[in-house]
């Protein structure tokens, strides 16, 4: 298991589910009327993702090494 992962299984508890105000942030992005402002929304929400992104692409790709091996053993 990958240290992130390792990390995260100690501290991490899904309490809630923070998707519907991703949703909601990323919608204020496109809603932003000043240009100057957009980019910072948007940046803060990416920071906040972030890390869920990480655990998922380092778990799908241990997944795939996995699948790969099962496919040159057979």
């Amino acid at each position: 298991m990958s240290d992130l992962r390792q990390a995260m299984k100690k501290t991490w508890r899904a309490t809630y589910r923070p998707f519907d105000g991703w949703r909601k942030r990323a919608d204020a992005v496109g809603r932003e009327a000043d240009p100057l402002v957009a980019p910072d929304i948007y940046q803060a929400l990416r920071n906040d993702i972030a890390y869920l992104e990480d655990a998922i692409g380092e778990a799908a790709d241990e997944l795939d090494a996995w699948i790969q091996l099962q496919t040159d053993i057979a």
